[in-house]
């Protein structure tokens, strides 16, 4: 009497891996993960060229687009990445990042960002100085776990990188 609704989902966007659709129900899940190697690819499906600034998910694409800022509190250089107009940055000397700004540029709440950052241990609070370095900074591997968690980690490439430095224009 009535046509069962069946919804129709374009394989290309995302593979949801088997479902009650497919014929090969042995077939393992996969989720995409994109891949800083992927930015170019995206860049060209979403904007349609590779000079324009693309999004997706509402955060920049972008290959590596790292610099290197002089903190005269500190007496130490941090490198920087740009993410949704907020600086994130990296000290070199004991690799902390500025996790106020990486929460900051996912657009997350206040409330739920100073939720997220007052159960943490292991920090350090900048109060005074220039306000890209102001915030509090957490060890690496927190912040990369925090970052993982929001999504944006790759996005923010090359920041978690082991190598950082490598990747510094000349």
């Amino acid at each position: 009497m009535y046509a069962q609704y069946q919804p129709q989902v374009s394989p290309s966007l995302y593979n949801t891996g088997p479902s009650y659709m497919n014929a090969n129900v042995n077939q393992t899940p996969q989720v995409n993960q994109f891949t800083t190697s992927d930015a170019s690819v995206l860049r060209k499906r979403y904007q349609g060229g590779m000079g324009a600034q693309s999004t997706l998910l509402g955060a920049p694409i972008r290959d590596s687009n790292i610099n290197v800022s002089w903190w005269e509190e500190e007496k130490i250089p941090c490198y920087e990445v740009e993410l949704n107009g907020v600086t994130v940055l990296r000290r070199s000397d004991n690799n902390y990042i500025n996790a106020t700004k990486l929460l900051n540029s996912t657009h997350m709440t206040r409330g739920k960002r100073d939720g997220i950052l007052k159960s943490e241990l292991n920090k350090k609070i900048v109060r005074k100085g220039p306000m890209k370095f102001m915030g509090i900074w957490l060890p690496l591997q927190k912040a990369e776990i925090i970052a993982k968690r929001e999504g944006i980690r790759e996005l923010l490439f090359p920041l978690f990188e082991r190598d950082v430095g490598k990747y510094v224009a000349k």
